[in-house]
Parts: structure tokens; C-alpha cells; sequence
């Protein structure tokens, strides 16, 4: 402590030993309870504040939500005092099972919502997220009567409260006539369906009913539909043209966020649409525009391979020393300004990673039985909400071939699906498209489930299968699977909402060894009205140079005239560990970085 902050009669009552003792003085004794009375005064004060400004003190967690829990309907979760700038994750009876994780703001508040999946009363939790796999272990003991079953994670819990799930909405009883005029004109908004509110009295002889936002049955005309320079025959888009079995549920303009990014293809949309190009919308389905409007390759999804975007390794004795998977995150959400400069608009995804470059990874973000880890999904949150606010679309890949056997069985397989079909449904992530293998047919996956192809038992079933948990849901994903090669056909074309092809092995520059505009507009354009999206190429055979880079052009450009979209795969710098992201200097493509700038570069030229 410095001198000067010490009371003056303690400064006064130890002097140095080569002073003489100053002899008492009574004003001094009178100065120095003057000063204690102030120090009183002062710390009584600071009590009295810190008792009216409770921001000023640390206070305990605490959830709120807005409105009455319904199942299946969503609702407004709030978090307030919680750490700042932390990762969340909200457990329901104890699971995070289909639960959100989110982060605090700076001042540890979150807003995120979920959707109640049972009703009856039932426990919603928030716990700090782990760097790990949650680790559940379920209690002995039975159900309460009237409790939950509830799952204890290891992770403390913050915070907690009890809903009650109802089955279906109440709906609110008309309101009494009342004679005495009341002082509120207007009902206010409520999260339930209200009637017509009864109009405000007024001295007009004759009421009129006034415009209100809420229908009311009168011989007033129907507005008619408001012109758009977009065909959109209707707010909600139909559904899929097509006799495939089981189509893709129309996209629903309701429940979006604001300004949230939603993509779909024209087939999905209907026959005012152009079954080959992709749509996006910003205000949740009511209208529709194709990728890079007005360009010459409008309607197509130029994109990028970051398979290894959200890459851990758990086995540790394979996992690279150094190896931290937020920071790798980090480091792609970073850069995601600078592809979109560049007019890239996608990024596969992977949710078991990629070939990182040797072999005995544990990377999957499900566990043994399918459920879904958390540390994983929260890595995934982060990056598909900045790809959303940049305006990028997400080809999230589900299983990778030498990673499915990390479930144990094939309805784990299928329970996995379900897993993070739901998931992007209760974080409203509208932004994706859904690629459930990554080249299904490949040797390196365990269950055919996933390798034949086939609508039972294949992955033709899987694909359904993500699809009818859009059902009811207030929006609905592109789903489909990759093939190895230029090989477009059977069960998983027939009920696909896109192509999703690789152009590796295809070196259209020996003149002998296929070529990529023939294969694919003859296999695949002529055949199938919906989009095609090579989103896997590597021409450059792990080299950086000139030539390399010039074949890369040539395969872009061969997809583009069979109107399809081509993505980039630059396996030696993104794929391979360590991960790299960012944007050398192009004149020099002889390095890693600035070869990849280089490819970007040509794409921007093309998407102008």
C-alpha cells in the first residue's frame, strides 16, 4: 500500500528514528476522527450502492424463457449472469440430445431457442461446455411422480429451471364485451393465437372495421399478391415436382431469424423456379432469388473443400502434438470474409473429418450409439452461424469412410441421421445442405447401409430418412450424398435433391483419361433436373506451380459449360495436417497460400 493511502494517524504515529517525537496535539486527535467518521460515511455509502445496483456484484445465473412450452413448437430460452463470452450447452432432463449449445455476449447474456420434445414437466439446464465429449451417466433411480428421468452430466450445472410441456397450445377464450371503455385500444401481442380484437371505441356512429394484422371476415376484397421482379407464385414454395418417392417438404416462410440465410433448389421450390439452379432467401422463404443474380453463372454454388473445418483427433496416440480444434476453427471462420470476396459461396463440412493424412484418427462428432458430441456440434454451431452472417451456404457431410465404425451398428447408422437432422432444426440452420456420406460407395466405410445403393437398407434409405424429419418442421434442407468419380445414378439419384459429384482421377490434360465436361453432361445433365455440384476436384496432384493451377481453371470451367457448380479441393494445404486457411500472395504459385489465392481468384473472375 502506498503512503498516502494510509489514515493519518497511523502516518503520524511511527516516525523515523532519527526524528524527534512531535508532542500531541488535540486538533490532530479531532482531524483524525473527522477521518474515520468520513471512512464510515464512505464504506456505508458503498453498501448501499452495491445493494441498488446489482451489476456491480457477481449474481448467479439465471434462465428465463418467453411464452408456454408446447411440444414441438419452439420457444425463447434467455440467460442472463452467466460467464461472459462462454460456450453453453442446454441439456434437457440431463441430455443434450438435440439441445442448442450457444456463447454468452460480453456480458454473459444469451438468447437461443429449443424445441420442447415431450410433454409433462421436464428439467432445462445449461451447463459450461467441456473440452471433451459430455459424459452422461444416467440415475438409478426411478421417475418421480411428476418429475422427469433426468441424466446427470458430469459438468456442473449453472443454471436450471422446470418447464411444463404442454401438449397443445391453449388457446386463448374471447374476450367479454365490456361496457365501460378501457384504456387499452388494442389487445397486445401474446405468443398465442388470439381472436380479432374488438375495435376501439370511437365516436363514429358507425364502426368500421380498421386494418389490422389479424384477418377479420369482412367483404373487404383480397389484396392482390404484390408484384416481384422474382417469380414467386406464393409465400410458401410448393412442393418437390417429382413422382421420386417421398419429396422434399416445402420450405416454410415462418419461425425464420431475421435476415437468416436459407438455401434450396428450384425443383424444391416449384415450376416457376429453374430446376437447375439454387435459390437463397433472407426473409425466410417469402422470396426467392438464384445464387449470384444476373451473372453469367447465376443459380450455381461455387464452393470449397474444408472437410477438416471442425477436425479433432481423440485417439492420443495419433493425434498431431499442437493440435487444437477450436483454433482450427477459428482460424476457417477468420478467413470466410475473403472466399466470399472471391465469390465463393460453400464450404463442405465434415462431421467425421477428412483424410488428415494418417491413419487411426478418432474423428467423429457422434458417439458409439449415434448420439451426438457436443464439443463437436459446438465447433459446427460457430462455424455454419459466421458462414450465415457472410453469406456462405454449408455442405455439411455426415459420415466419412474409415470413421462410420465408430457406431457400433447400423441403427446407430441411422440414429446418427436422425441426430443431426434434428439438430439443424432446433438451431435453425437454414443454411446447409445435407450430404450424408462423403462418396457412399467408397471401400473404406463399414456399413452397407451407407455403401449400397438403395432405397432399403442403402443409402438411398438415409437420405429419406433425413428428409421426413423436416416434416412439420418450418423449413426444409437440400439432402444428398457424394459419389466417387462422375458416377450419377440408381436409388440415390432418384431421390436426391442434387448432384453431388468428384472430379478427382478425371485429367482432362492427358487427352486419354476422361474429360470433365463430357462425363458429366452426359451422365448427369441430361439426365437429372436438379443441380449438379462438383464439390471435390484435385488437379494439381498435391503440386503448387503454373500448370497445375491452369488445369484447375480447365476442370472449373468444363463443369460450368455442363451447368453445373465446381469446388476446389487443395488437399495438400486444407486437408492435410496441419490445417491451413489463409490467402498467400497469388503472383507466387509456386506457394501453398498463394496457389490457393490464385484458384480463388479465378473463380472471382468467373462469378462477375
Amino acid at each position: 500500500m502506498r503512503y498516502k493511502a494510509l489514515p493519518l494517524s497511523v502516518r503520524n504515529s511511527s516516525p523515523l528514528p532519527s526524528e524527534p517525537a512531535p508532542r500531541p496535539r488535540r486538533p490532530g486527535i479531532a482531524r483524525d476522527w473527522l477521518s474515520v467518521l468520513v471512512l464510515v460515511c464512505l464504506l456505508g455509502a458503498s453498501s448501499v450502492y452495491s445493494v441498488g445496483a446489482p451489476s456491480l456484484v457477481a449474481s448467479e445465473p439465471v434462465m428465463t424463457v418467453s411464452g408456454q412450452a408446447v411440444v414441438g413448437q419452439p420457444l425463447e430460452v434467455s440467460g442472463h449472469a452467466f460467464p461472459a463470452r462462454t460456450w453453453i450447452q442446454l441439456l434437457w432432463d440431463g441430455s443434450p440430445s438435440n439441445m442448442p449449445s450457444t456463447r454468452t455476449d460480453r456480458r454473459g447474456n444469451f438468447s437461443k431457442t429449443v424445441v420442447p420434445p415431450t410433454e409433462g414437466d421436464h428439467v432445462l439446464a445449461a451447463v459450461a461446455k467441456p473440452k471433451g465429449k459430455l459424459k452422461e451417466a444416467s440415475q438409478s433411480a426411478k421417475r418421480a411422480k411428476g418429475g422427469p428421468n433426468v441424466t446427470v452430466p458430469s459438468a456442473s450445472i449453472l443454471a436450471s429451471l422446470t418447464l411444463t410441456v404442454l401438449a397443445v397450445a391453449p388457446v386463448t377464450p374471447s374476450p367479454t364485451p365490456d361496457s365501460t371503455p378501457t384504456l387499452i385500444p388494442t389487445p397486445s401481442a401474446t405468443p398465442f393465437a388470439t381472436p380479432t380484437p374488438t375495435p376501439t371505441p370511437a365516436p363514429a356512429p358507425t364502426p368500421t372495421p380498421t386494418p389490422s394484422p389479424i384477418a377479420t371476415p369482412t367483404p373487404s376484397p383480397t389484396p392482390p399478391p404484390a408484384p416481384t421482379p422474382i417469380p414467386t407464385p406464393t409465400p410458401t414454395p410448393t412442393a418437390t415436382p417429382t413422382p421420386k418417392p417421398s419429396p422434399s417438404p416445402s420450405p416454410t416462410p415462418t419461425a425464420a431469424p431475421s435476415g437468416a440465410l436459407q438455401i434450396a433448389t428450384g425443383r424444391m421450390l416449384g415450376a416457376a423456379f429453374n430446376a437447375r439452379d439454387f435459390y437463397i432467401s433472407t426473409n425466410g422463404g417469402s422470396t426467392w432469388r438464384p445464387t449470384y443474380a444476373g451473372s453469367p453463372v447465376q443459380g450455381r454454388l461455387m464452393n470449397v473443400r474444408a472437410a477438416n473445418a471442425i477436425f479433432d483427433d481423440e485417439n492420443p496416440s495419433t493425434a498431431p502434438s499442437g493440435l487444437d480444434a477450436d483454433a482450427n476453427t477459428d482460424a476457417v471462420i477468420a478467413n470466410l470474409p475473403l472466399y466470399r470476396q472471391h465469390g465463393v459461396i460453400a464450404l463442405t463440412v465434415s462431421l467425421q473429418g477428412g483424410n488428415p493424412g494418417y491413419e487411426g484418427a478418432d474423428a467423429s462428432a457422434f458417439n458409439s450409439d449415434g448420439s451426438l458430441d457436443w464439443a463437436w456440434m459446438a465447433r459446427a454451431d460457430r462455424l455454419i452461424e459466421a458462414a450465415e452472417q457472410n453469406g456462405v451456404v454449408v455442405i455439411l457431410t455426415y459420415f466419412y469412410q474409415r470413421q462410420d465404425q465408430r457406431i457400433t451398428s447400423e441403427s446407430g447408422i441411422r440414429r446418427a441421421v436422425v441426430n443431426a437432422t434434428d439438430w439443424l432444426i432446433t438451431n435453425q440452420h437454414r443454411n446447409v445442405i445435407i450430404e450424408i456420406a462423403n462418396e457412399y460407395q467408397n471401400g473404406g466405410f463399414n456399413y452397407s447401409i451407407i455403401k449400397n445403393n438403395s432405397t432399403s437398407s442403402g443409402i438411398g434409405e438415409l437420405i429419406l430418412l433425413a428428409r421426413s424429419r423436416f416434416a412439420g418442421a418450418p423449413f426444409t434442407l437440400p439432402v444428398s450424398a457424394s459419389s466417387s468419380g462422375i458416377l450419377w445414378s440408381g436409388a440415390v439419384a432418384d431421390v436426391a435433391d442434387l448432384a453431388l459429384i468428384h472430379g478427382n482421377g478425371i485429367m482432362d490434360w492427358t487427352g486419354t483419361d476422361g474429360d470433365t465436361y463430357a462425363l458429366t453432361y452426359n451422365k448427369v445433365t441430361t439426365t437429372y433436373d436438379y443441380p449438379i455440384v462438383m464439390n471435390e476436384d484435385n488437379n494439381s496432384l498435391d503440386f503448387a506451380g503454373r500448370t497445375q493451377l491452369d488445369r484447375e481453371i480447365h476442370a472449373m470451367n468444363d463443369m460450368l459449360r455442363a451447368e453445373g457448380s465446381w469446388g476446389l479441393m487443395w488437399r495438400v494445404y486444407n486437408q492435410l495436417h496441419p490445417f491451413e486457411w489463409t490467402l498467400g500472395d497469388p503472383s507466387d504459385v509456386t506457394r501453398h497460400d498463394g496457389y490457393f489465392h490464385a484458384v480463388l481468384d479465378a473463380i472471382q473472375t468467373r462469378v462477375k
